[in-house]
């Protein structure tokens, strides 16, 4: 396995655990929130985003600047971002 699918199976491994975590937080009443109190369903949903940012520009600059093999995982990165937003904007 080349150390760029490695990268790619990792970023496809860490986005299928936190959405798998999301999706059982924001279904279970023991960690719904109240009007008033923000719990862990609706943080879990808004710290995928700012760590998917932040691993997004990591791995472009790692691709693009200093030529490390993690072309694919910066992809993964951009696709699941305009996944987080859509789904951020149209709910």
């Amino acid at each position: 396995m080349t150390v760029e699918n490695r990268n790619a199976l990792l970023t496809t491994l860490f986005y299928s655990i936190s959405v798998s975590a999301i999706v059982l937080m924001n279904n279970s009443a023991q960690f719904k929130s109240g009007p008033c109190t923000p719990g862990l369903d609706l943080l879990s949903f808004f710290l995928l985003g700012p760590i998917s940012i932040v691993l997004l520009i990591k791995n472009g600059l790692s691709a693009f600047c200093y030529e490390k093999q993690t072309k694919q995982s910066f992809l993964i990165h951009v696709f699941a971002l305009t996944i987080w937003l859509l789904v951020l904007f149209l709910n």
